[in-house]
């Protein structure tokens, strides 16, 4: 691969990540995060600022990572 190719790639799957992170958030209710003892607004305002900041895929990670299992758990059981 061209490096342009290499590069367009490091920048675009950090931004898939987060946009993929960012409508589960938006999509699912309060009252899901509150099931589960987290807060939609905490959430969604965190993926946003971090975004702003340029940490937008470090907290989408964490949000794939630590809220959507607990949000399953909390759902299913």
């Amino acid at each position: 691969m061209e490096s342009g190719t290499v590069a367009l790639l490091g920048s675009t799957i950090p931004a898939l990540v987060w946009i993929v992170a960012s409508v589960d958030a938006i999509r699912r209710s309060t009252g899901e995060f509150t099931a589960c003892g987290m807060s939609k607004r905490g959430w969604t305002g965190l993926l946003l600022l971090s975004m702003l900041a340029g940490l937008g895929p470090v907290v989408a990670l964490a949000y794939l990572f630590v809220a959507v299992p607990r949000l399953r758990r909390g759902r299913h059981g």
